[in-house]
């Protein structure tokens, strides 16, 4: 049996909203590489307060939160919400030290630097 013009628009509709959310994802993705860039380029805390590193400051929870990370890139990728299982944990752990004690060590760049590696790799991916 044949497709009706309805069934035929419907699915064009769906078709064309998944490779929207598809491109928009994309670019939030990128949006949120270039953030850890800036946030890994941050000289004093002052700075770092000013770019922000909370879910709100991230293009991709900003898009994907409403829906508890339905669809975000590193949700697919873990296969859990709220960044668990993500370099993410780890790099606001060393960033949250550092504003709030002031300590610094060497793994906290390596964390801020996981988490940039992880994100791109999404993007590859």
């Amino acid at each position: 049996m044949t497709k009706g013009f309805r069934e035929m628009n419907e699915e064009m509709h769906k078709l064309a909203h998944v490779k929207l959310v598809n491109v928009m994802s994309r670019r939030a993705l990128k949006a949120s590489i270039a953030h850890w860039y800036r946030i890994s380029a941050c000289k004093t805390k002052e700075e770092l307060r000013r770019e922000g590193y909370y879910g709100e400051d991230c293009a991709l929870c900003r898009m994907f939160i409403i829906e508890r990370c339905q669809g975000c890139p590193v949700s697919q990728a873990t296969g859990q919400s709220n960044c668990k299982k993500s370099p993410y944990k780890a790099a606001l752990y060393s960033l949250n030290r550092w504003i709030f004690t002031g300590e610094w060590y060497n793994t906290d760049q390596d964390n801020i630097e996981a988490e940039i590696r992880f994100l791109e790799s999404l993007l590859e991916g």
